[in-house]
């Protein structure tokens, strides 16, 4: 397998994004040909990002999910602000720390809950990381503005933290990097705003512009901060290009996993009807090389059948990324575990349809 070269679509949201629904119900389109319009569109995107100096590839951190980097919620009282573009005034601090050697998705938005923001914290047993210099007020509003990014050290966390500082109305943030109620609410709320990605930023623009052009939906200031704004098609955008925060799989999310696996396969079928499958020579592998992945995940005693077993019960509740295919037909993805709050691990799996098998690559 690893001499084979892989296409690989890096992420597919359906869950928010109802494209792929509406055209395939209404057209009735099969398998096949919702597999033809997912690579259709990918190629497409390819093309059009490669004429605006942005290699498709090069946006994974922005768009997967990291076993090693955090994610970040940064909250804002909206009635704080004097400007009633409020997203603006932050988005302009936010652009001046950013770091540019990296990547990331950025998401917006108000929290639009009956609860109150604090309840739900309390529940979740998140503490609220006060701005620099200490806390103001009474902690966590109820007219909350959320700004949330990925793929961070903590070094840019507290950058960030340092320039939302210097905002009044900045309530403090919230480690976001594993699951929760709050986080879980959060995906239900919040809008991807651009992704950044190094020195350029990339957001949507509307349906039906010119894509040679360049006509960001998203009104900051990016050049004036020094970044070059380049816009995709917002359908094309809102599918291809958008970070899923991660939440349980609810019974309404069944079509994105089953929209991901069609971005690689004619023949999606849900896991749960496969079986895990870790041989032992991979376990051997796993237990030269990645014993501290399976020591966090407390599956370093384990044997193959009762590793492969404990991997099965995450299987319905997780999202899929890396949907790889070969010219050979091999097929895989990926899936990030937890161990509590502890660790965050890459499980990659083969699809093997005639065996209803999912046979471990690697897990660390």
């Amino acid at each position: 397998m690893a001499s084979q070269q892989f296409d690989v679509v890096l992420t597919l949201e359906a869950r928010s994004n109802v494209f792929l629904e509406v055209v395939t119900d209404h057209f009735g389109l099969d398998d096949e040909q919702v597999f033809g319009v997912i690579q259709s569109s990918v190629r497409e995107l390819r093309a059009l990002l490669r004429t605006k100096g942005v290699e498709y590839l090069d946006l994974k951190p922005a768009l997967v999910p990291s076993t090693d980097r955090h994610e970040r919620a940064f909250l804002f009282d909206w009635k704080g602000f004097q400007d009633s573009w409020y997203g603006g005034v932050v988005i302009h601090q936010l652009l001046t720390v950013l770091d540019t050697r990296s990547s990331r998705s950025v998401l917006v938005g108000d929290w639009t809950s009956n609860i109150h923001p604090r309840a739900i914290l309390r529940e979740s047993d998140l503490p609220l990381m006060p701005p620099a210099g200490g806390m103001r007020g009474d902690g966590v509003p109820a007219t909350l503005y959320v700004v949330y990014l990925n793929n961070l050290t903590p070094s840019m966390v507290a950058a960030i933290d340092a320039a939302f500082s210097r905002l009044p109305a900045y309530a403090g943030s919230v480690d976001m990097t594993y699951t929760s109620l709050f986080k879980a609410l959060l995906s239900t709320m919040l809008v991807r705003d651009f992704i950044q990605h190094r020195k350029v930023v990339v957001t949507s623009n509307a349906d039906g512009d010119d894509d040679a052009e360049d006509q960001p939906l998203a009104m900051y200031d990016f050049a004036g901060h020094g970044f070059l704004a380049r816009s995709m098609p917002s359908t094309m955008y809102g599918m291809l290009l958008s970070y899923k925060i991660e939440r349980p799989v609810l019974e309404f999310d069944e079509r994105d996993s089953r929209f991901s696996l069609t971005a690689m396969t004619t023949t999606p079928h849900a896991l749960s009807n496969f079986r895990v499958v870790l041989e032992e020579s991979k376990l051997g592998y796993l237990r030269r090389d990645k014993s501290g992945s399976l020591k966090r995940a407390d599956m370093v005693h384990l044997d193959a059948a009762q590793i492969a077993d404990r991997l099965q019960q995450k299987l319905s509740a997780n999202y899929i990324y890396n949907l790889a295919r070969s010219a050979q037909g091999t097929l895989k993805f990926n899936m990030i575990l937890e161990s509590g709050r502890s660790a965050r691990h890459l499980l990659a799996l083969e699809y093997q349809l005639e065996r209803r098998e999912l046979r471990v690559i690697t897990f660390y």
